[in-house]
């Protein structure tokens, strides 16, 4: 494998747009050259195209847009300077047959995960970057070309396959993440505009959010830094000290108005808060 890092692999993830009216019936029959492309029967679902030159492989996948209806992904995957540059397609139909929670393939996350594939293709000990290094060898020197490369071919794909629906997968998670913190900053923002109120308890807001008390708490926790008691608690205390700098309110009247039910326990608490009683704070305004 020495001489392997000394040639570096180059992978590029790309979309390609279609460009023909109808679904062409013999994909194989396009060749640039020396170039040619193999459908392998698929009938466009996925093909391969291959080339011991990088500008006729350029060449032969703009020819092929000519002939696609759908639109697809393209993985190009060459050794520089070396020949056998691989050209993979892959429809958008047959994806989503597959994963039919992908909407729309050029929306950046799916645009996100094509580039941390060709990362994690050419990285250090890739077992991506192996496989296809293994292929080459073979297939320099094998009499079943066309079947070597139909095997590769199909292992590629079932290797970004994979790959793909583990970002999906990933995403979907943080789309559910985005929902429920949503949640909490709603049912945040109505505890906050009735702080006069006696706060609901952890379980009442866990049941506003239609999640698990454990589960309320862990979000809370990752999105503020604490727990929703020690919250809505210093938010209180804060508008308390922000009321009686107006000097407009006793501390008693404060007090009832950020949701305590007791002077002395609000005292207590402002102070630890504060370093300083609310009397205090009161008079020196």
């Amino acid at each position: 494998m020495a001489n392997d890092k000394e040639i570096p692999i180059i992978i590029k993830c790309k979309f390609v747009t279609g460009k023909a009216i109808k679904r062409s019936n013999d994909l194989n029959l396009i060749n640039v050259s020396e170039s040619k492309i193999y459908d392998f029967g698929s009938k466009s679902s996925f093909f391969c195209t291959i080339s011991d030159k990088t500008d006729e492989l350029k060449l032969l996948n703009n020819e092929i847009s000519n002939y696609l209806f759908d639109d697809y992904i393209f993985i190009d995957i060459c050794r520089n300077t070396y020949p056998y540059n691989i050209g993979v397609g892959i429809s958008y139909t047959f994806l989503e047959d597959y994963f039919p929670e992908i909407f729309d393939l050029k929306d950046e996350k799916i645009e996100e995960i094509l580039k941390n594939f060709e990362v994690e293709f050419i990285s250090k000990f890739s077992l991506l970057s192996y496989k296809y290094l293994e292929f080459y060898k073979d297939y320099s020197k094998s009499v079943f070309k066309s079947l070597l490369l139909q095997s590769y071919c199909l292992q590629l794909i079932c290797d970004f396959s994979g790959y793909l629906k583990g970002g999906l997968n990933d995403n979907k998670s943080m789309k559910a993440q985005s929902l429920e913190n949503k949640k909490i900053k709603e049912i945040l923002q109505k505890v906050m505009s009735e702080l006069y109120k006696t706060s609901p308890t952890v379980q009442e807001m866990a049941n506003m959010a239609d999640m698990s008390v454990s589960k309320f708490k862990l979000i809370f926790n990752n999105e503020y830094g604490e727990s929703p008691h020690q919250h809505i608690l210093g938010k209180r205390l804060t508008m308390a000290r922000e009321l009686l700098q107006t000097g407009s309110y006793s501390v008693s009247q404060v007090c009832y108005k950020v949701g305590f039910n007791h002077p002395s326990g609000f005292t207590r608490l402002f102070k630890q808060k504060f370093q300083c009683t609310p009397s205090k704070l009161f008079f020196s305004n």
